[in-house]
């Protein structure tokens, strides 16, 4: 540190990683470098829970609500796909939803989200409660060849 101050250079001791890790927090994502694993921080996975909890007990009551509000709510779940698999394909009907209402009646207008789209945040819940790191690079096994280099044989 005494070598980077002497060169001019300030330092921020609370601010700077000075050691470096093998499991960090980016984004709201844990990463760890060693295992090449990926998941949601628990604060995370409790917002998202949080806001499927909502978004059920909404469409539960067939309340109205604005464009904008689900299309946040997608964009969110959008975000975390990379951990869930097929994660994508289960924000399509609410997805779909929205864009229709969108394009009839403008981002700033409400709209109602079907009962359809229930099977889809239960499978959602079912994910955040049983969510398990997701691999970031599958590691193909190396092939050691060995061959003879003698004259003989």
């Amino acid at each position: 540190m005494e070598e980077f101050r002497k060169y001019g250079q300030m330092i921020i001791e609370n601010r700077s990683k000075l050691n470096p890790e093998q499991q960090f927090v980016f984004l709201r994502w844990i990463y760890n470098s060693q295992t090449m694993k990926i998941q949601l921080t628990s604060d995370k996975r409790k917002d998202l829970t949080a806001l499927v909890q909502r978004q059920t007990q909404l469409i539960m009551e067939q309340k109205p609500q604005r464009i904008k509000s689900v299309a946040s709510f997608v964009g969110k779940f959008r975000f975390s796909t990379l951990q869930f698999k097929r994660g994508g394909l289960h924000l399509q009907q609410i997805n779909k939803q929205m864009g229709e209402a969108a394009r009839e009646t403008g981002w700033t207008c409400e709209m109602i989200v079907t009962k359809k789209c229930l099977t889809k945040l239960y499978w959602w819940m079912n994910q955040l409660k049983n969510i398990e790191p997701k691999i970031i690079d599958k590691r193909q096994k190396q092939i050691v060849i060995q061959t003879d280099d003698s004259i003989s044989g």
